[in-house]
C-alpha cells in the first residue's frame, strides 16, 4: 500500500529536502517506521526515548495520538507530520 506522508517544512532537512514522502504500509506505525528507514535522522524528531510521539500526525484535519498508530490506512493516504512548537 503506498501513502503519502507531507513533511512539515522544519523537519524537511531530516528528509533530504523532501515536502512528500512515499511510504508503504497497512497501518499509521508501519507508515512512520517506513519514513524512518527512509530517513532516520528524522526519528528524533517523530518520537522521544521512550517512544511517545513528539510531533502531530494528521489524517486529513484529524489529529492523531499515540493510540492512533496501530490504526489501518487506505492505499493511496496522505498523512501530514507537523512539528509541535514551544516556546513562551
Amino acid at each position: 500500500m503506498s501513502v503519502r506522508i507531507k513533511v512539515n517544512p522544519v523537519l524537511q532537512r531530516f528528509t533530504e529536502d523532501k515536502r512528500v514522502v512515499e511510504v508503504s504500509g497497512d497501518t499509521i506505525a508501519t507508515c512512520l517506521d517506513n519514513l524512518i528507514t527512509k530517513h532516520p535522522d528524522v526519528k528524533s524528531k517523530i518520537y522521544d526515548n521512550h517512544g511517545n510521539l513528539l510531533a502531530l500526525v494528521l489524517i486529513g484535519a484529524q489529529v492523531l495520538g499515540r493510540k492512533d498508530l496501530e490504526r489501518s490506512i487506505e492505499d493511496g493516504a496522505e498523512l501530514s507530520l507537523i512539528t509541535a512548537l514551544g516556546g513562551g
